[in-house]
């Protein structure tokens, strides 16, 4: 790997140090502070927003990275990309936030949550102006950490400052929408003085091409949403606001753990959506690579997260957390697991064109991945859908597995 590759993956280190590790600071805090339902419900709003995210994002974040990567030396081409895509979030965007409040008029249950709602949808108008994707393509992404930990460091001194009782769950809320939103008028501010892009005047038929182009991703992404940011939701419908709490607290350790694979990740996607045009050869052994130096180890972290759970849930969140201890134990084997999937699908299918095998994975995925989690969680609450996440995951890998054996000029992944 060069001297580029690996910065990069540093730099995406540090933001994902700052998305997943910096906020298990005041997780505890939180718990303790609005209670655990409460806390519950601070999750929730969140979920919520999380499926906008979702929306907004729309699969922008590997085929903007990918078709910017490979036309870096037309800045017309990539100026009129990033237009192009930032209207298409916002028009996402729009779209969504209408969709919300439709919604919340139509099922009276969750009136009460509107305004929680509302202020949390600051969190997707953050990542809409938030260009990860150009800087990927570039792979500059030393000031996108920069943003990131600017603005995750002023979001914990604000939730300190300002977050005492459950009575502030609102300003809880509204805390962690102006984050996003702070790191994206840094990055949106620092791309135009450093010229990485301008904005282009564009018609509606070059939005609708990129909404076309990044279709089979976004499908991907929204049935991956079924059974991974549903979760708490199902869990509150079948297990109570509680039983969301005591899951969230060990899945964001999880998180944490698996927030090492996007570093990775996102630093080689550009390289090899270039690679596999024109050196297949060093895509594969770039690939083989990734995966003794890092997937293997991976494992065996995982591992240790596991014999050491007790104690790590202790320094974390307290004592007497023994159902949040035993949950993390079998929930630590789930980032793993996704890094294999990442360098198949994401590593692989994606730069060599295979979007439609990727998406008809994760297609049957969610579809399969989300009753069961619904029977699971109403027959066995957390450990049921811990346990079903994990079975849905490998099937993930064995979908993969099969679709690249059978294209047309499959990899030979085990070729030494």
């Amino acid at each position: 790997m060069d001297r580029l590759l690996i910065k990069n993956i540093f730099s995406l280190f540090s933001i994902q140090a700052v998305n997943y590790i910096l906020p298990l600071l005041i997780i505890p805090y939180l718990v303790r502070v609005l209670g655990v339902e409460v806390f519950g419900v601070y999750i929730l709003i969140l979920t919520v927003s999380q499926y906008f995210i979702i929306l907004t994002e729309y699969g922008f974040n590997l085929s903007a990275t990918r078709k910017i990567a490979v036309n870096l030396d037309s800045f017309n081409y990539v100026s009129k990309t990033f237009s192009s895509v930032l209207a298409a979030k916002t028009f996402l965007a729009l779209i969504g936030i209408v969709l919300l409040n439709l919604a919340l008029l139509c099922i009276p249950k969750y009136q009460d949550y509107t305004g929680y709602l509302n202020v949390a949808y600051l969190s997707v108008w953050g990542s809409v102006f938030f260009p990860i994707w150009l800087y990927q393509a570039y792979e500059k992404m030393v000031w996108i950490a920069v943003c990131n930990f600017v603005s995750r460091i002023a979001g914990i001194i604000l939730v300190f400052l300002f977050v005492k009782s459950s009575e502030d769950l609102y300003l809880a809320i509204l805390i962690q929408g102006l984050i996003p939103v702070i790191a994206a008028v840094i990055a949106m501010c620092h791309s135009q003085i450093k010229g990485l892009a301008d904005f282009k005047k564009i018609d509606k038929f070059d939005v609708l091409h990129e909404l076309k182009d990044s279709w089979d991703i976004f499908i991907s992404t929204s049935f991956v949403s079924l059974y991974t940011t549903s979760i708490p939701i199902i869990l509150g419908m079948t297990s109570g606001v509680a039983s969301v709490g005591i899951f969230s607290a060990a899945d964001k350790i999880r998180l944490a753990l698996q927030s090492l694979i996007n570093p990775v990740s996102q630093a080689l996607y550009p390289r090899l959506s270039k690679l596999m045009q024109s050196e297949e050869n060093a895509a594969l052994a770039l690939i083989k690579k990734t995966f003794q130096y890092f997937v293997i180890p991976l494992f065996i972290l995982s591992l240790g997260v596991m014999i050491f759970s007790d104690k790590i849930i202790t320094i974390f969140y307290g004592q007497n957390m023994h159902d949040v201890s035993n949950l993390l134990k079998i929930l630590v084997w789930i980032p793993p697991i996704v890094a294999i999937a990442n360098l198949l699908g994401i590593q692989i299918m994606l730069p060599k064109g295979m979007s439609r095998q990727f998406s008809i994975t994760y297609i049957i995925s969610g579809i399969v991945g989300f009753p069961v989690l619904f029977i699971s969680s109403a027959a066995f609450s957390i450990w049921g859908v811990s346990v079903a996440s994990i079975l849905i995951e490998v099937m993930v890998v064995t979908l993969f597995f099969y679709f690249i054996s059978k294209s047309k000029k499959p990899l030979k992944l085990c070729h030494k």
